[in-house]
């Protein structure tokens, strides 16, 4: 998809996530939204709407996404515990959680049909219930914790972080220092092997291990206490750094403690439950970091959306893609497709809101932070060094 349009009267709420996929085999990737009357809208790749749905009352933040629930080779769009088909019409509605606005589709007892999983329940592809296990619900993510191939679901909600084997029971609970919590972040942040989860709460971005006790906190600027994050190996060094952008700052922190790898202050937003994306944007064979801004606190801050990358460009290549809130490496196709049956991402990569779909390339290199003056303008330009790496804004092509 290329060039640009605006939504602008078309009923788009701007709290809205986001779901991008080829849903109707044209070749072309649709633009999934929610509306501000809790109804989901899909448009054509060139801005022309393509169909709304009745309205359901949903949350005007909840983060649409994309899958195919039968593995017919036709998508289904899913919103909260709403399930739609590639039309429009209703395949069903779950009676219980809706993933805290974010659910995701992930094929969690491995019967060959992907499940939409929210944070207390996980519903067959026509919105039946397969179980439901009475706990809050709250925002799911999907990777192997036992070590044994077979998902785990954790559970970020209410001031918690819980782990769920595939059936819901819960294995562990945790609280997040300092209260809330966003979308649970999974990855091997240490470079042992192992799955941690992260979560931005309400004052520290914080790291589970394994087995759910505290790795690391790290202070941010957080009022909603629901943001989201993301995680990529910049250095290749097997190591997951965290990508985060609370209310005045976006932040990289290294996996391993929370050291301070980047600190950009070019930005601004009230947050809601947004989240950075990692992706190559302009073909440069190395990713950037993209972010959305806002002036609801500061009127100084930028508005619209914010691409930052290695002036060395020393990072680690990845992806043209990221889909949607619920993303997961394997859940969609270099070129917008959607898989009939993907691969289990925890099997392949065993990571979730990740970027990272390749090897390690490097040995472990600890990094530092330092932030000097632009000659340019006013405005303090963070520098960051990641080996031989420096960020900043990425230049405008």
């Amino acid at each position: 998809m290329e060039g640009s349009w605006s939504g602008g009267a078309q009923d788009v709420c701007g709290h809205s996530g986001l779901a991008a996929g080829d849903i109707d085999g044209d070749g072309q990737v649709e633009l999934v939204v929610v509306t501000t009357g809790g109804a989901v809208k899909v448009f054509e790749h060139d801005g022309t709407p393509k169909w709304t749905s009745p309205t359901y009352m949903l949350h005007c933040s909840t983060s649409p996404g994309i899958a195919d629930f039968d593995g017919d080779g036709s998508p289904e769009v899913f919103a909260g515990s709403v399930l739609l088909d590639a039309d429009g019409n209703e395949r069903g509605v779950g009676p219980h959680g809706n993933g805290f606005r974010i659910s995701l589709a992930a094929d969690i007892d491995e019967d060959g049909q992907q499940e939409l999983v929210v944070g207390n329940a996980a519903y067959d592809g026509l919105g039946g219930v397969e179980w439901f296990n009475m706990e809050s619900d709250g925002i799911p993510g999907v990777a192997d914790f036992a070590g044994d191939s077979k998902p785990e679901i954790v559970v970020s909600a209410a001031g918690t972080v819980r782990l769920q084997d595939n059936q819901g029971v819960v294995l562990w609970s945790s609280m997040v220092p300092g209260g809330g919590g966003g979308a649970p972040t999974i990855a091997d942040y240490d470079g042992d092997g192992e799955p941690e989860t992260g979560v931005a709460g309400s004052e520290f971005y914080v790291v589970f291990d394994t087995d759910g006790s505290l790795m690391w906190q790290a202070p941010i600027s957080e009022t909603e206490s629901a943001t989201g994050s993301i995680v990529y190996d910049f250095e290749g060094d097997g190591i997951a750094d965290v990508i985060h952008a609370d209310e005045n700052r976006v932040w990289v922190f290294s996996g391993v403690d929370g050291a301070v790898k980047l600190e950009f202050a070019g930005h601004g937003s009230a947050t809601q439950l947004e989240s950075p994306a990692v992706a190559d944007v302009d073909g440069d064979g190395q990713v950037e970091i993209v972010f959305g801004n806002n002036q609801f606190y500061d009127p100084a801050a930028p508005k619209g959306i914010s691409v930052i990358g290695d002036e060395a460009l020393s990072w680690r290549p990845g992806r043209k893609i990221w889909n949607q809130f619920a993303y997961s490496i394997t859940n969609v196709a270099d070129d917008g497709t959607i898989p009939a049956m993907p691969v289990h991402n925890w099997t392949a990569h065993n990571n979730y809101r990740s970027g990272d779909d390749s090897r390690p390339t490097a040995p472990p290199r600890r990094t530092s932070c330092s932030r000097r003056r632009s000659a340019n303008t006013s405005a303090r330009t963070p520098r960051c060094s990641y080996g031989s790496t420096s960020a900043t804004p990425a230049p405008r092509r």
